[in-house]
């Protein structure tokens, strides 16, 4: 800081002190002393000429300052009298993204403040329509100036410019996804990609997965862990004891270890290798090259295995076919097929069964009251009725597939339960390279040869 005294008299007088940057000053106002003049403006005007201040003055300051000094003839001291303008920086066109997309945690927190970890997710997800940030156009810069007078140019803002690419578009002023899928930022690069690439298993680094496109998983799926995918999903290692949930088709490089828990659903085709203890359900078809064993198939199209595919101990109902090399094995549980049938309206019967079960245990104990209410008993007889014709119309809708058959090219092995339509049988031998279909016109399911 630099000062300098103006007058030294018995005269009032006025000291300036000036900032470093120059964009500030500040004024010691002195009164007068004996027979001298008192204070008055243009002594402080003389004052900050001295100084070269012809910026920003601020006059009001300056005239309540020297009011004062002379009213109670002490000095008024470090009065701001000059502030200059700080320049404003340019800045150029960008995109200010929401705060939430720089999280790349999401951090879930359990009632008892501990963290669930199965529920918590490195990933940012979008919808479809939803804003990811606002966009801004070239804002010019303004030039500053100090107490002095002197320009002070202006800077560019220094700032992140981000570059919108995949599945983003400007709509207004708004940056929008046009798809569901994964929030990416990749050094100045944004997108939302509708792949979501996982390097690892879905485990504890990952949490649950729920995601709306396609998803590849490069290790597997832990046990107690839940996927789901709006598209189709590919697992290059082993599912264990896990949920699978999938909209479109389901590739698993590997295949599953479910020690009976084990849920795969998916509305496309289900591919594997493997298929152990566990439960799977497709509606287009499922593909198993090498074993299906102790576990539960369900689909609404047909069930292949590879050449040399085995289904042992397990329940399989396809609406269309069952095809494997063989069905069964020695000293092991039997299996049962289903063809014919569609698991969906099979479901809604058995549950169907289970209600009206219910409903006519609820009836008996009604009637064995020692005064029954008669009407109640009546319009629960009539809600039974009504289940009743309800349970015929679906049985009679369960035998869709006129073309169902099961194909064996090895070995069909005694004790496999067989059921095309309402038609069932035991195997009660062995039999090689047989093709099994039921025949409407005798009522009975026939096993021949494989033409």
């Amino acid at each position: 800081m630099s000062e300098k005294i103006i007058d030294d008299r018995s005269d009032g007088y006025v000291a300036i002190e000036i900032s470093e940057d120059k964009m500030e000053a500040f004024a010691s106002f002195f009164p007068s002393s004996g027979k001298g003049r008192p204070l008055e403006k243009v002594q402080a005007d003389s004052a900050l000429n001295a100084n070269n201040i012809i910026f920003g003055i601020i006059e009001e300051n300056i005239l309540r300052a020297i009011e004062k000094c002379n009213s109670e003839q002490k000095p008024v001291k470090d009065v701001p009298v000059a502030r200059g303008t700080k320049p404003v920086k340019a800045s150029p066109p960008h995109i200010n993204l929401k705060p939430e997309f720089f999280n790349r945690e999401k951090t879930v927190v359990k009632a008892d403040g501990s963290v669930d970890h199965k529920e918590s997710s490195p990933f940012v997800m979008v919808k479809k329509g939803e804003a990811v940030g606002r966009i801004f156009p070239y804002r010019a810069g303004v030039e500053g100036k100090d107490v002095t007078g002197s320009v002070i140019p202006f800077r560019n803002k220094d700032m992140q410019i981000f570059r919108a690419g995949e599945n983003l578009e400007s709509r207004g002023e708004l940056l929008v996804s046009m798809a569901h899928g994964r929030f990416v930022i990749d050094g100045d690069n944004i997108s939302v990609t509708e792949v979501l690439q996982i390097p690892s298993d879905v485990d504890y680094h990952t949490g649950n997965v729920s995601f709306a496109g396609d998803l590849v998983i490069e290790g597997g799926v832990q046990d107690g862990f839940r996927v789901a995918a709006g598209k189709s999903i590919r697992c290059k290692q082993l599912i264990k004891n896990a949920e699978i949930l999938c909209r479109g088709d389901l590739t698993l490089d590997l295949g599953v270890k479910g020690r009976g828990n084990a849920l795969i659903r998916a509305n496309g085709m289900i591919t594997a290798k493997f298929i152990e203890y566990g439960t799977v359900e497709s509606r287009t078809g499922v593909s198993v090259s090498t074993s299906i064993m102790t576990a539960e198939i369900n689909t609404l199209g047909k069930l292949t295995m590879g050449q040399k595919g085995i289904i042992v101990s397990s329940t399989i109902m396809a609406e269309k076919s069952i095809e494997a090399f063989n069905i069964g094995r020695e000293n092991c549980a039997p299996t049962t097929l289903c063809c014919g049938i569609s698991f969906v309206e099979n479901r809604k019967l058995e549950n169907m069964k289970v209600r009206h079960d219910v409903l006519l245990e609820k009836i008996q104990k009604m009637k064995n009251r020692p005064n029954p209410p008669e009407d109640l008993i009546s319009r629960m007889l009539e809600a039974s009725k009504t289940q009743e014709k309800e349970m015929d119309t679906i049985v009679r809708s369960l035998c869709i597939c006129e073309e169902a058959y099961i194909k064996v090219n090895g070995t069909l092995f005694a004790g496999t339960e067989i059921r095309i339509g309402h038609l069932r049988i035991k195997v009660e031998k062995n039999q090689s390279r047989v093709l099994v279909k039921a025949d409407r016109e005798k009522g009975q399911i026939v096993i021949g040869p494989i033409l």
